[in-house]
């Protein structure tokens, strides 16, 4: 889906007060200070955990942190492509 430049959503069973916290992380470059900040708040660090709380969710938000960096790295590189393109055109 994303190849095709058509959009993603993720749903998760992750509580809202979570939201600014998951996109800050998806806006930063997925470091390590980033994945502790992402993990810092009371659902992540609740003591009954869970399928929700896993390490496979973590790791599902850091491949759609970098799916989100790729496709606007591909998305900019085609676009300079692009201007590139036109500036290399000779006129008649």
């Amino acid at each position: 889906m994303l190849a095709q430049g058509r959009p993603l959503v993720l749903a998760l069973e992750i509580p809202t007060t979570e939201q600014a916290r998951i996109d800050r992380f998806l806006a930063s470059s997925g470091d390590a200070a980033a994945r502790a900040e992402l993990v810092s708040g009371d659902f992540w660090t609740f003591p009954m955990q869970d399928g929700r709380r896993s390490q496979a969710t973590v790791d599902l938000l850091a491949a759609a942190q970098r799916w989100t960096h790729e496709k606007a790295h591909a998305k900019n590189t085609g676009d300079a492509s692009r201007r590139r393109g036109r500036s290399n055109r000779s006129t008649p």
